[in-house]
């Protein structure tokens, strides 16, 4: 077995052409070497970093202590492994920064010891780390939304249930009551059987309808329960048989669309609503339209109705949000999905 080292002209090869950042610096924390990948990474040219403190790659408010840090490290030189260091952060050219992970050796020729360092760009993990705790977050206070809704359901529906026959009852049974008071229990059963429809209409706000990973068999089926629920006349018209959108995104689509219509249930006092899905120049087209009250879309409205939700999850799928309404001519949010879907049979 060939157990000879690589030729120089390979290795160096190697670390040039290596997908992570590599700078070699002395003793004093001067670069005497980058490779090319630094060069995309930072914004400089090679020939700018060489000769330059390491320090110009660090944030203003990191360098005096990353200037201890080298210190430390010269008097005690190890080699660290890449993540051992959390939260870091580079400075690029044009002042911005990012997060990177950094693994140190040391390099020792005859006279002198060198610091190599290998960087990593981590933003777009960052990126992903971030997202999944937000879908943590997400499932975290769907829980609690489902712990809620069982406690409306089981325990404070059935008590109003209770008390309402109880006082039906009551007043079945009474005798000697005047008018008055006959009207009085009357309206206040009323209002009591209003206040348990608010519950129900919490608790179906707050229960989730199940997405089975396909956008327009998921939406039918929310329209159908929509239109059972609130008693607004409801329809789905979809002309896309099926679309090339991933489970993840589908699924934002699939709860935007959703609170779209508890807005419309719970503030439009619209009689009929449309959700609508189909192409249009190669986009995927969402909207829903409701013939209710409206609102004057040029006043300041992103505190109301979920259209803060509504933008961020357009946003996290890529699509342009819009909102045409207009006081006594209903409401339409319309979104555009720019995703290719399958060609048609």
């Amino acid at each position: 077995m060939d157990t000879s080292p690589l030729p120089d002209s390979i290795f160096r090869s190697l670390v040039h052409f290596a997908p992570d950042g590599f700078l070699v610096a002395d003793h004093a924390g001067v670069i005497v070497y980058a490779n090319a990948q630094t060069e995309p990474l930072f914004g400089y040219t090679r020939d700018e970093l060489i000769g330059e403190p390491i320090e110009r790659l660090i944030p203003q408010d990191l360098r005096a202590i990353h200037m201890e840090h080298r210190a430390d490290y010269r008097e005690a030189p190890r080699a660290r492994a890449m993540g051992s260091l959390m939260a870091l952060r580079a400075r690029r050219r044009d002042g911005s920064e990012f997060p990177v992970e950094v693994s140190l050796a040391p390099v020792y020729t005859d006279d002198e010891m060198f610091v190599s360092a290998t960087v990593r760009d981590m933003s777009a993990q960052r990126h992903l780390e971030e997202e999944r705790q937000r879908l943590l977050g997400e499932v975290q206070v769907q829980r609690e939304r489902d712990r809620i809704a069982g406690d409306l359901h089981d325990g404070v529906m059935q008590t109003m249930y209770g008390v309402g026959l109880r006082l039906t009852g009551i007043l079945g049974r009474a005798t000697g009551l005047g008018q008055t008071e006959h009207l009085d229990i009357e309206e206040t059963i009323g209002y009591l059987e209003a206040a348990i429809v608010d519950v129900r209409r919490y608790v179906q706000d707050l229960y989730p309808l199940e997405f089975d990973g396909d956008l327009r068999s998921s939406l039918e089926s929310m329209v159908r329960v929509f239109e059972t629920d609130s008693a607004v006349r409801a329809s789905f018209d979809c002309d896309v048989e099926a679309c090339d959108l991933d489970q993840a995104r589908g699924f934002e689509l699939f709860l935007l669309v959703r609170e779209a219509l508890s807005n419309i249930r719970r503030h439009a006092e619209a009689s009929s609503v449309i959700v609508r899905l189909h192409e249009e120049e190669g986009a995927l087209i969402l909207g829903v339209v409701d013939d209710g009250v409206g609102f004057d879309t040029s006043r300041s409205f992103d505190g109301h109705f979920g259209l803060p939700n509504m933008r961020r999850r357009a946003r996290t799928v890529g699509a342009e949000f819009e909102v045409q309404s207009a006081p006594g001519d209903g409401t339409r949010v319309m979104l555009t999905v720019p995703l290719a879907l399958p060609a048609k049979s």
